[in-house]
């Protein structure tokens, strides 16, 4: 596992307990040694474009909450929205985290996919390469 792996997971630890973010490990890890099927790897797509687009939304988010944070000039308001301010940096932190993680995922995902093509299907071997 990678250091983003490892974060989130240390995080579900945290929020969760350890019997919840092993659970989670054996998932992982029962998934990455069986075969991959195509509809799987569509399945890995969606999942990936709907955390992007999460990150997307948080980004945006932030970027209205700052531009409403350097306008706003009541003292008692700007310390709430620091606060606010807080708590969407830490969700985009972790909404990015997680966009990481699948993206790397999807990815080894995808190569792990293709080798077993080209392993079941020998005479093709190469020709997505060659084209």
């Amino acid at each position: 596992m990678d250091q983003s792996q490892d974060d989130i997971l240390a995080l579900l630890e945290e929020r969760h307990g350890p019997a919840f973010t092993q659970s989670i490990r054996d998932r992982l890890t029962a998934c990455k040694m069986r075969e991959i099927q195509y509809l799987e790897m569509k399945q890995m797509v969606e999942i990936l474009f709907r955390f992007r687009e999460r990150a997307r939304a948080l980004v945006n988010v932030y970027r209205v909450w700052k531009r409403d944070y350097a306008r706003e000039t009541d003292q008692i308001e700007k310390v709430y929205k620091a606060y606010d301010g807080m708590f969407i940096r830490h969700q985009l932190q972790d909404a990015w985290k997680m966009y990481v993680t699948v993206n790397r995922d999807y990815h080894e995902m995808y190569r792990t996919y293709m080798k077993q093509l080209e392993n079941r299907y020998p005479a093709y071997q190469g020709r997505s390469r060659a084209a």
